[in-house]
């Protein structure tokens, strides 16, 4: 199962696979049936936004030093050198030592709780961003030089559309989340309960900062486009945990 990860200066995204782990260091391949896929480089600093653990704590983002064509699986395969510190959010993770998802239920009764919890979080996280837009929504008016036409269509491009969209979205977790708290839905059912591809959409980015930033120069609104992607880096740890949750479930 394919995770998301994202290069860190652009916040461009694409899906991976974790071929192999050694001491600080992973590898991953970028197969060709993937739909996000980005053209990495060696140099490119980048967030697997998935909590791997080493001997000396948890390490999810790094630098990618080595890249090669894998003639064995007709993949692009990228060797990253981890080195920066993550939280764990949840007892899901991938060790180093035991090289698979582990999942510690010492805190919840099931595993299924833990799925709970991150959808749960998830609605929470799309409703954050949607308050910052209410919130940025009419301080347009102060920050731009513009016509009340031109203005209005900025209004509609870019806060209209986007809190359209991530109001949508918030529907549709909270319907993932409804129908996987069924009691004919476990965590041995998963693949029945939802589509992992259309839960991908859903919880992808809402916004692209570079373009955000570019329409709105001045500093205060930089620091709110930023809290958003802030939270919309939080929901690409959540979506990779629940495909950690379903790789557990059908190994």
């Amino acid at each position: 199962m394919p995770f998301l990860g994202s290069r860190v200066p652009d916040s461009s995204l694409f899906q991976y696979l974790v071929q192999d782990l050694s001491l600080h260091g992973a590898k991953i391949v970028l197969p060709k049936w993937v739909l996000k896929r980005e053209h990495l480089q060696i140099g490119d600093f980048i967030d697997l936004h998935l909590p791997i653990i080493f001997e000396d704590g948890v390490f999810e983002a790094g630098e990618i030093v080595w890249d090669k064509y894998d003639q064995e699986i007709d993949a692009q395969a990228y060797g990253v050198r981890i080195k920066e510190r993550a939280p764990l959010y949840y007892p899901v993770s991938i060790s180093f030592e035991g090289q698979s998802v582990g999942i510690d239920l010492t805190a919840f009764n099931a595993s299924e709780n833990i799925m709970d919890r991150v959808l749960k979080d998830s609605i929470l996280l799309k409703k954050g961003i949607l308050i910052y837009l209410k919130h940025l929504k009419p301080m347009t008016a102060r920050m731009l030089d513009a016509e009340a036409s031109e203005l209005a269509q900025i209004r509609d491009f870019f806060f209209n559309d986007t809190g359209g969209s991530v109001q949508a979205n918030i529907e549709k977790l909270k319907r993932v989340r409804e129908s996987f708290n069924e009691t004919a839905c476990s965590m041995h059912k998963m693949a029945t309960c939802f589509n992992l591809e259309d839960l991908r959409i859903t919880m992808e980015p809402e916004i692209v900062p570079d373009v955000w930033n570019a329409a709105f120069e001045q500093e205060n609104m930089s620091q709110y486009i930023g809290a958003i992607a802030q939270l919309e880096r939080r929901l690409l740890y959540n979506y990779n945990t629940i495909v950690m949750l379903y790789m557990s479930s059908i190994s």
